[in-house]
């Protein structure tokens, strides 16, 4: 399994002017999200595999 971005959203990251931000459902669906590839070279065969 790949976490994306460690599993961050964007405010959690140090050094962007977010420190003091706290947003807990967006931080509760960061934590169960699902990201799929997504690419114009992927075909539809492609797609089925990933979804499957």
């Amino acid at each position: 399994m790949i976490i994306q971005w460690g599993g961050k959203a964007v405010h959690q990251f140090k050094g962007l002017g977010f420190d003091d931000v706290r947003l807990p459902v967006v931080e509760k669906m960061t934590s169960r999200f699902l990201m799929l590839p997504m690419h114009t070279a992927l075909t539809d065969e492609d797609v089925g595999y990933v979804c499957m």
